[in-house]
């Protein structure tokens, strides 16, 4: 079997749709959407004990995953409010986008007005 795609989460999201499922499942899967399918998979030979081994193993780095950018999204929101800004309460701007703003502009101030910052 091959992954696509360098990110753990992509991976670990693939649990459902790597020939585990028949016909697999064909929505973005959370961690608990495949607890609950691993949950109902009862391998009939060592093919499939072994797939279902894999996606245990995938479901963890969903979970572990998911853990992380929960606590970076935390970091960014502090950062983002403590540097004072609102780039959050642009409509799709969350805290990533936020912190990458801040990060590239550092001092608004250096800007001869809204114009030159938007450019």
């Amino acid at each position: 079997m091959t992954w696509a795609g360098p990110a753990p989460r992509s991976r670990a999201g693939c649990t459902g749709r790597c020939g585990l499922v028949p016909g697999g499942i064909s929505t973005e899967i959370t961690a608990a959407h495949a607890a609950r399918v691993l949950a109902q998979v009862i391998p009939s030979d060592a093919a499939r004990q072994a797939r279902r081994e894999l996606a245990a193993g995938l479901l963890e780095d969903l979970r572990r995953a998911d853990e992380r950018l929960r606590g970076v999204t935390t970091k960014l929101t502090g950062a983002a409010q403590a540097a004072g800004a609102t780039p959050t309460e642009i409509f799709g701007a969350g805290p990533v986008i936020a912190a990458t703003v801040i990060g590239e502009v550092a001092d608004v101030s250096r800007f001869a007005g809204q114009d030159g910052f938007a450019a």
